[in-house]
């Protein structure tokens, strides 16, 4: 893309997600200012036309990046901004404190990860590690990008009940999801068995993605796609797991064939959802690395980039007031349990899937909203148990 025309489409970008506030009270300066420093952070672009911020306006920035736990990405770019353009001692400080914290959870990520990779190992089991740690390495400081879960796949049913077996002798206190895969806490942090390594929710999508070796790019690029999709239709999604997208294919560019890929997702049934998914990463995180689908209507990515600014990471922001119900007709849906107040709980959880119920009858096959359907009961049933 050249640099005229990436100019073009970042301001376009900025008016964008600055529409109707970006979804809530966001002042427009501060979601344009947020966007360049991302941009900056994952591109290394430079930060052009920045408009100089008031101290209520870098502690409105700090918390929508906090939010989305982009704390320390979004660091990165603090040293590209313009002379006297500072954030405040009063946000950077704790900031900085952020920052740090999450260095040693990266730290102590690696720690767990290569102890557990060393254990599998002498045990001959066949395990891959997804994301995480896989997704911080294609970040250019890979220590910044906020660590999640770990999150293991075994390669057959009966290394992943041998793996089970190993945590449990090791004193860990195993706990099955409505998946059917297995979690318990080791240091502190949350880490998963899993008996599938991608998020396909419909039989079409399954045969199509499994049958694909999940170390290929192509796997890589799908397991991200379809882990977004299914966060974003039951509890949210935020910025973070979009931009590890975006850094999925920087990293893997010019090593698969992009319309095999955009072929295997449309036999997936997967085609609508994965063009809106692409007009995010290409107009509003700044993604060169594949073509923003054209066809895809302004109003219905408006709604995404509201969704995903009110959302924060896995819906948190949303569900602690931090984004306020949507206009039109997804409000009244969501709002009818919640008469427009923050929701919690598994109110929280129907409120979310009920407005975006009919976005997503248009971009996921059909299969999905069955799928999604069963996750938010199992969801909601674990909710109501532990209120």
């Amino acid at each position: 893309m050249g640099q005229k025309r990436r100019r073009e489409t970042e301001r376009g970008a900025e008016r964008l997600a600055g529409k109707r506030n970006g979804g809530r009270d966001l002042q427009p300066e501060v979601l344009e200012a947020f966007l360049k420093m991302l941009r900056n952070a994952l591109w290394n672009r430079p930060i052009e036309g920045w408009k100089k911020l008031s101290p209520e306006q870098w502690k409105e920035l700090a918390a929508l990046a906090k939010a989305h736990t982009l704390a320390g990405t979004l660091s990165d770019a603090l040293n590209s901004l313009p002379e006297d353009c500072d954030a405040p001692s009063e946000v950077l400080d704790p900031w900085l404190v952020e920052v740090q914290r999450t260095e040693e959870a990266y730290a102590l990520h690696s720690k767990i990860v290569g102890m557990q990779r060393r254990t599998w190992e002498e045990r001959g089991l066949k395990a891959l590690l997804l994301k995480g740690l896989d997704s911080a390495a294609m970040y250019s400081v890979p220590e910044h990008r906020t660590c999640g879960d770990i999150d293991w796949y075994f390669g057959s049913a009966e290394d992943w009940k041998t793996a089970n077996e190993i945590a449990a002798g090791n004193g860990c206190k195993l706990e099955m999801d409505s998946d059917g895969d297995v979690h318990y806490t080791l240091s502190g942090v949350v880490v998963e068995h899993h008996r599938r390594w991608n998020d396909a929710s419909s039989a079409r999508a399954r045969r199509v993605i499994d049958a694909l070796p999940p170390e290929t790019p192509e796997a890589q690029l799908i397991m991200r796609n379809v882990h977004i999709l299914k966060h974003a239709m039951v509890g949210g999604i935020g910025l973070r797991q979009l931009c590890d997208l975006a850094m999925a294919y920087r990293h893997y560019d010019g090593q698969y064939d992009p319309a095999s890929l955009t072929g295997k997702l449309r036999e997936a049934g997967l085609g609508k959802w994965n063009g809106l998914l692409n007009a995010f990463l290409v107009q509003v995180i700044g993604c060169k690395y594949i073509d923003k689908d054209d066809k895809v209507p302004a109003a219905d990515l408006e709604w995404l980039v509201r969704a995903v600014l009110d959302d924060g990471n896995f819906g948190r922001r949303r569900q602690s007031g931090g984004g306020k119900p949507q206009n039109g007709a997804l409000a009244l849906m969501g709002s009818a349990l919640s008469s427009g107040k923050p929701q919690s709980g598994a109110l929280a959880l129907m409120g979310s899937a009920l407005s975006r119920g009919c976005i997503f009858m248009k971009y996921a096959p059909c299969e999905y909203i069955a799928r999604i359907r069963s996750l938010v009961k199992g969801r909601m049933k674990r909710k109501i148990k532990n209120s």
